[in-house]
């Protein structure tokens, strides 16, 4: 099991998403440093890796959803569904891109990876 560590350095740089996640560029980059900000102020100061991967996983569906939040943007909500699965499976990207150059992150990169691998495993065989 894996311990918690701080993500304050990765909340920081998803208030700049755009700058730090180029997979993202075919949304508009006002909107990605939106969904950064509503990411960045919904997450806890720490996280294991697995837990990270499953707060972004319910944070962005919550978007998808339209779950009701002070830190949500009108323009985060109401996008084609293909935006928010698009976001849901780029996380093991978007959290290496975020982790890059900070290298006391690096197994945290590949245990969040592992996980979105497990997760994406799980729904394959509830197909």
């Amino acid at each position: 099991m894996s311990e918690k560590i701080s993500v304050i350095p990765l909340k920081g740089r998803l208030e700049e998403f755009s700058k730090y996640i180029p997979e993202l560029s075919y949304i508009h980059g006002d909107l990605v440093d939106d969904i950064g900000n509503y990411l960045a102020n919904n997450l806890e100061d720490s996280y294991t890796p697995r837990d990270f991967g499953a707060a972004l996983v319910v944070l962005i569906n919550g978007l998808e959803e339209g779950v009701q939040n002070r830190n949500i943007k009108q323009s985060l909500l109401g996008l084609p569904p293909a935006t928010y699965e698009a976001l849901v499976d780029l996380i093991p990207e978007i959290t290496e891109s975020l982790c890059s150059s900070l290298l006391e992150y690096e197994s945290f990169v590949k245990d969040v990876k592992d996980f979105h691998e497990e997760l994406l495993e799980r729904e394959a065989k509830s197909l």
